[in-house]
């Protein structure tokens, strides 16, 4: 007899905060919330009950911990959250609760007739996760009650006999090692039932894989789940003789101020998006980015251009000119040239590949260029309203860069060209 046994290493004693903007391109990191505890299983004794004593704490920022409150109002700290068999798939893959779960919720096409678990199936492929009936550590799994198969010997048993269509009865777990007979170790936890409440580890058999659902993380470089949100990026500028107040806004987190003209400065932003940049006489110009690879946002930019006069020219209010009464106002020699927000909404079917670029002025024009290796292919325009243009292109099954540039016409100053990473996994057909 083989005996298999779960090692996993010591998670941290922090909070992880995986429920704030997690990846869906890479699982979480381990934290005191989410490792698997140890638990014997082996083939002929595929199911391990974990000791209550050795559940992982509660996670207070998983949406599907179920809370209980004693009776002077405080919170009950105990492991009761173990009763709702949503909270540990949530927990190991945060990414389908927060962009899937959390989006289309329990009642989208009436799926809680399945039981919720297929709620959590049904919300993932409808954002967009792919399905496959190959397990990989990391993936969810999704079974009918009549297709579950135990490991129970060393001779890997016929496929079960399973009507997954008839079957109302769906789980789910989380796949924590698999082996070469295509056999895999889950972690499932909660129930209705207290006493079935809890956290356990099961062997099953590869003969149920056909029949079994896993969603993976997506690739590298794949677009968020659901597609990208609009982010609107702003840049104020408010500059003097000596130096320049810039303020930026922005929907996605981590904007990216760069500042170009007579030398080039990425000045970094503080807490409320502000920076004051000492800069010398000339036309400048402060451009802030933000979206794209690390967030759920779009790619968008912003750019203002801005004059720091020469000391004591009118108007300039610089020290030397002191008395001249025109003091320091922050209108003082500015030429603001802002190029309008250009933004991209990236949407892929298969290897069709389209962009909707959203910009003022009207009259810019966005141009798209896919690199793979020594691929190259220009997008071609479609779809033109004013001030936006949908642009396309079939790309081939590969990892695929695109360039996202806007000419400006005369009188604008444009925004550097954006670059973003795109996987393409299947050609279209």
């Amino acid at each position: 007899m083989v005996v298999l046994l779960l090692l996993t290493g010591q998670a941290s004693a922090t909070a992880s905060g995986e429920f704030q903007s997690p990846s869906w391109t890479s699982l979480p990191t381990a934290s005191a919330y989410n490792t698997t505890p140890s638990c014997p299983v082996s083939i002929g004794n595929p199911i391990c009950d974990v000791p209550e004593s050795e559940w992982p704490a509660p996670d207070p920022g998983n949406p599907e911990w179920d809370q209980l409150k004693n009776p002077d109002g405080s919170w009950d700290t105990d492991l009761t959250g173990y009763i709702n068999s949503a909270y540990w798939p949530a927990e190991k893959r945060p990414d389908i609760e927060m962009y899937a779960v959390q989006k289309y919720g329990y009642n989208y096409q009436n799926c809680s007739s399945f039981l919720p678990h297929y709620c959590f199936l049904l919300d993932a492929e409808t954002v967009g996760y792919p399905v496959t009936h190959t397990p990989v550590v990391g993936d969810l799994w999704f079974s009918p009650g009549e297709c579950l198969l135990w490991a129970y010997s060393t001779v890997e048993q016929e496929a079960p006999s399973c009507k997954p269509a008839s079957d109302t009865d769906w789980y789910m777990g989380y796949v924590d090692q698999v082996f070469p007979d295509g056999s895999f170790l889950q972690s499932w936890g909660g129930s209705d039932t207290p006493a079935d409440s809890g956290l356990e580890l099961t062997l099953f058999s590869g003969a149920m894989n056909q029949d079994t659902d896993f969603v993976p993380v997506l690739p590298v470089g794949s677009p968020p789940p659901g597609g990208w949100q609009p982010n609107d990026v702003q840049v104020l500028v408010t500059p003097t003789s000596t130096d320049a107040t810039v303020t930026v806004s922005s929907d996605a987190p981590d904007p990216v101020l760069t500042i170009t003209g007579p030398s080039d400065l990425t000045p970094p932003l503080d807490a409320n998006g502000v920076a004051i940049v000492t800069l010398t006489a000339g036309q400048w110009t402060a451009c802030a980015s933000s979206g794209g690879s690390g967030s759920v946002y779009n790619v968008a930019s912003h750019c203002t251009t801005f004059t720091i006069p020469n000391a004591g020219s009118a108007g300039a209010g610089s020290g030397s000119s002191a008395g001249d009464g025109a003091g320091s106002g922050s209108s003082a020699g500015v030429t603001a040239r802002p190029l309008a927000r250009a933004s991209w909404h990236v949407h892929q079917v298969n290897g069709r590949v389209s962009v909707t670029a959203s910009f003022t002025p009207s009259r810019a024009k966005p141009t798209i260029t896919a690199r793979a290796g020594r691929r190259t292919v220009h997008f071609r325009p479609t779809d033109q309203r004013t001030g936006q243009l949908t642009l396309v292109a079939t790309l081939s099954p590969a990892r695929w860069t695109l360039t996202l540039s806007l000419s400006p016409p005369a009188g604008y100053s444009g925004p550097k060209p954006t670059d973003i990473t795109i996987w393409v996994k299947h050609a279209t057909g």
